[in-house]
């Protein structure tokens, strides 16, 4: 097990109550996934990885919500798709969250920072998934007229 896991068990108690979340965009934690999956609330997953890790792989749609239902806490699922659009599994269902046509000048890919920065923001102070999802939208948009459009 890596370093990571180790120290998550061995503080397991103290996050009780926080809101933990993971930004997962490489295979690094091959067997150790579902057992990690007990204390996240929030998963931020590419859509190659939510297939290869879902109980369910056949659709993002079927992906997000096989990863939802792993024991543990209740979670939310956001899956990034390579169409910059976002799947998203909560416990109202699972809903597809088009990127905003703000940024469709833009060839760049969705800043995954940015955008969960700004979903993180909303969440931690209580907001629906879908405002929040909104929210980082709204920030990966600022990032990239920022870097990307003259």
């Amino acid at each position: 097990d890596s370093l990571f896991l180790h120290r998550l068990r061995e503080h397991r108690g103290l996050l009780e109550g926080k809101v933990t979340c993971l930004d997962l965009t490489d295979g690094s934690l091959g067997d150790s996934f579902t057992d990690l999956m007990e204390d996240i609330e929030i998963l931020f997953i590419t859509e190659d990885l939510a297939r290869t890790y879902s109980p369910t792989p056949d659709t993002p749609h079927t992906a997000a919500q096989g990863l939802q239902t792993l024991p543990g806490r209740r979670r939310l699922v956001l899956i990034t798709l390579p169409t910059n659009n976002i799947v998203l599994a909560s416990p109202k269902g699972t809903f597809m969250h088009p990127f905003p046509t703000i940024c469709h000048a833009s060839p760049a890919p969705l800043s995954r920072q940015p955008f969960i920065a700004g979903f993180l923001a909303r969440y931690c102070t209580g907001k629906d998934p879908e405002t929040c999802i909104q929210h980082g939208f709204r920030q990966a948009a600022a990032s990239l007229r920022e870097n990307y459009l003259p």
